[in-house]
């Protein structure tokens, strides 16, 4: 599941034009754990997974 919720916060970061870096900004993480997320080495908790779709604009649903 991890992969899966990973590779659509990717899939919606590039959609947006936005870096890792960028991002990770956004909701006050390293690049290093955001890459880890996209990549589905770490899990997600439900707070920083609520922050990404805000920075995003989307809401959490888009990626399960």
């Amino acid at each position: 599941m991890n992969d899966v919720i990973g590779a659509n916060i990717a899939r919606l970061r590039k959609e947006k034009n936005m870096t890792q870096d960028q991002l990770a900004a956004a909701i006050h993480k390293s690049e290093s754990t955001l890459s880890k997320y996209e990549s589905g080495q770490i899990a997600i908790d439900v707070g920083s997974l609520y922050d990404i779709a805000s920075a995003l604009g989307t809401d959490m649903s888009q990626f399960v």
